[in-house]
């Protein structure tokens, strides 16, 4: 037994950067808005129905938010997308138009990732704070990566643009299996991929990021992530799991959007999503990146007692 975290794994968007997760819902809205304007139709997809498969492989995403998954087919906003898309096409969403949906995904989503990178307030202190503590930083994200296309490679980009802002983990690995680890003694990255069975929901990220770094057992590493699916990634790998409310994609809001709501509405957003992170079964919940240092402090007590996920 040991008293020690020895890695902290962190989501992106919504996470570390891109405050309220718009990168990803932005392009689904503009994916499908390009792929009705070439099928002469005049279907949109709102962004809160762009959201609710959050955290997910982007392409599983797209079939989610039209029904054509088992996650979230029953949800009342993707059913209020396949009815609509009934009416305006005639005929249900296929796995085509999924296909479709995503060709024209890639580059929307690479055309703002930068635009959205900015990084979440508190996270190079709480990433300042795991260094000095020589805890290694993770991480895991339904973006994906390309062998040997930089114009589709999402995981590459966020990389250097975390770089550009001093945020730099010791390992990332994506939704399609695309692997960089951090040479610290030459400054740059090495590249690799790997087969997952799954993305998230599945623990094979989490697993993956312990892999490379050669830590377990798994009670050793906490998972933050700020959506449902990116917490149970952890849940599933064993991790301790930190739930994030506030900056969240569930959130949907900007910093300066989250500060000018009515207290009493405020209160009542974090409260539902405190609620979807306790049921997706997060071992602690915040509002924040910031909170993190705390919540690993929580941790280590914990460990020191001989208590563990």
């Amino acid at each position: 037994m040991t008293d020690q975290l020895e890695m902290v794994i962190l989501d992106w968007a919504g996470t570390t950067l891109d405050y309220g997760c718009f990168a990803p819902a932005v392009a689904f809205v503009e994916a499908v808005r390009k792929y009705s304007a070439a099928h002469q139709g005049n279907f949109s997809l709102d962004i809160q129905e762009a959201r609710v498969p959050m955290g997910l492989k982007k392409d599983v995403h797209i079939k989610e938010f039209l029904g054509l998954g088992e996650r979230y087919k029953e949800h009342p906003l993707v059913q209020g997308v396949t009815a609509r898309w009934k009416k305006e096409f005639g005929s249900a969403p296929t796995e085509d138009d999924a296909a479709e949906i995503f060709k024209y995904f890639i580059p929307a989503q690479m055309a703002v990732l930068a635009e959205y990178a900015d990084l979440i307030p508190g996270t190079i202190e709480a990433v300042a704070y795991l260094r000095e503590r020589g805890i290694k930083i993770g991480s895991t994200t339904g973006y994906m990566g390309h062998d040997t296309d930089p114009q589709q490679d999402m995981m590459g980009l966020l990389l250097r643009e975390g770089e550009k802002r001093n945020y730099i983990p010791d390992v990332s690995v994506c939704a399609t299996g695309h692997v960089a680890v951090r040479d610290w003694s030459k400054g740059t990255w090495k590249y690799s991929k790997v087969d997952l069975p799954q993305a998230r929901p599945a623990p094979w990220m989490c697993l993956e990021n312990a892999k490379r770094m050669n830590i377990y057992p798994t009670y050793k590493i906490l998972k933050v992530d700020d959506t449902v699916d990116g917490v149970l990634e952890g849940v599933h790998a064993g991790m301790w799991t930190f739930g994030l409310t506030k900056t969240s994609s569930d959130m949907g809001l900007t910093e300066n959007e989250v500060l000018a709501l009515p207290k009493a509405e405020l209160e009542k957003r974090l409260q539902k999503n405190y609620l979807k992170m306790k049921e997706a079964g997060a071992t602690f919940i915040g509002v924040g990146i910031w909170k993190m240092p705390e919540t690993v402090e929580e941790i280590r007590g914990f460990l020191k007692q001989g208590i563990w996920v």
